[in-house]
């Protein structure tokens, strides 16, 4: 039987149940530790004021802790608007598969939940790591809070991360966080905004699209996808051969990596993916939250009207549309199906409530004159810029953008 996941904020570990919980995993956490120290107590942090963002393991009989992030929420000394929120104890259950896949989620949570109930304009996190005596589970906790953008002191006894700046001269947030990965049924104690859940949707070809949104590098989904281009790289024009980065405008004749192409999409990028009958990947689309370029202004551009730049963090860019082709970019029957459910469903991304309104611009780079361009025409997008690719690509690269407004 699959146990569930819940997440729960608790402000008083006081009750009865919650200290036999904060028990047991404080025993569970301890076990690990190869130095022998004073663990505390469960008494012990629930007197001294501590909340607690848990991550939970549910079956039909009982309910166990596997991560708890013991914090407190403190003043900077120095500046008065400058909040810390520490997590003075990442207790963990090591012997538990979840343990350190989970972390990503409750730091996303409790990033949240300082943001909601925090007024400063400059909120920080802080993970102390001095609690964590054996080296191995205290490497693989370090790997996950810095996968989390959280910046490791040089001492390496904590991690921080900035959860907001507040830009003095325009009041606007320079912070964008991601959201974590979880259904709102799955939280208690808060109400979190979530990455989008949307359901799988079958295409008129008998394909299933799904939105995944951030993949894991080195995970199956990263390892399917790299699979589905180094067996087709010509599905592009450029050819995905050509390609080092998913940021490239310009091509030469230098070799190209596709191992390399992939993982820079996977590093920044958002994916939706559709699978064939038999489950491997057959098209996918890449979207990158953020982007700016000279091409993408409002107004003309001239000097006599030069237009004002979109903020980056309000402009979709959609660097990749990868579908069955017949070679050089040029799409079969069933790869301009696939091209126009994945865009279908992009707009039904952005039209959930929790993107809904968030961007300004939806932006994407194509070959000249192949038929995604015109698919992107009929969807209202206009040419804003062209980057010829001569004399060693036939093809130049087309930036595409429409207004969301």
């Amino acid at each position: 039987m699959k146990k569930k996941i819940r997440y729960e904020l608790i402000s008083d570990l006081k009750k009865i149940n919650h200290l036999r919980s904060l028990r047991d995993l404080v025993v569970n956490f301890s076990r690990y530790h190869v130095i022998d120290m004073q663990v505390p107590t469960a008494y012990g942090l629930a007197d001294s004021g501590y909340k607690a963002l848990v991550c939970s393991e549910l079956d039909a009989m009982d309910e166990n802790w596997k991560i708890a992030f013991m914090f407190r929420i403190g003043r900077e000394k120095k500046a008065i608007w400058h909040t810390v929120v520490c997590i003075d104890y990442v207790l963990i259950d090591p012997s538990s598969r979840i343990t350190f896949t989970k972390i990503s989620n409750c730091v996303r949570l409790i990033s949240q939940f300082a943001l909601k109930h925090l007024k400063a304009s400059c909120v920080d996190l802080l993970v102390n790591l001095d609690s964590q005596l054996n080296p191995a589970v205290k490497q693989h906790v370090v790997e996950a809070l810095v996968n989390e953008g959280m910046t490791r002191a040089t001492d390496g006894k904590s991690c921080a991360k900035r959860l907001r700046s507040i830009d003095a001269a325009t009041g606007k947030d320079r912070v964008s966080l991601p959201l974590p990965r979880v259904n709102r049924s799955q939280v208690r104690g808060m109400r979190p905004k979530v990455q989008s859940t949307i359901k799988a949707q079958k295409t008129k070809i008998g394909e299933t699209i799904r939105f995944v949104g951030r993949i894991q590098p080195g995970s199956q989904q990263h390892k399917a996808i790299l699979a589905m281009c180094a067996k087709h790289p010509n599905w592009l024009e450029p050819p995905m051969s050509s390609r080092v980065s998913y940021m490239q405008t310009l091509f030469t004749n230098e070799p190209g990596d596709v191992r390399k192409w992939v993982a820079s999409l996977v590093e920044d990028a958002h994916f939706i993916v559709s699978v064939d009958s038999s489950g491997r990947v057959s098209s996918f689309m890449a979207f990158i939250v953020g982007y700016s370029a000279p091409a993408l202004m409002s107004g003309d551009g001239s000097w006599s009207s030069p237009g004002a730049y979109n903020d980056p963090e309000r402009t979709l860019f959609v660097p990749a549309v990868v579908c069955r082709s017949r070679g050089h970019g040029v799409w079969t029957k069933d790869g301009f199906q696939q091209a126009m459910a994945l865009w279908r469903m992009l707009f039904t991304v952005l039209a959930e409530p929790e993107n809904s309104g968030m961007f300004d611009m939806v932006a994407a780079q194509v070959d000249d004159g192949g038929l995604h361009s015109f698919l992107l025409d009929a969807l209202g997008f206009a040419k804003k810029a062209s980057f010829s690719n001569l004399p060693y690509h036939s093809k130049a690269t087309d930036l595409y953008a429409r207004s969301t407004k």
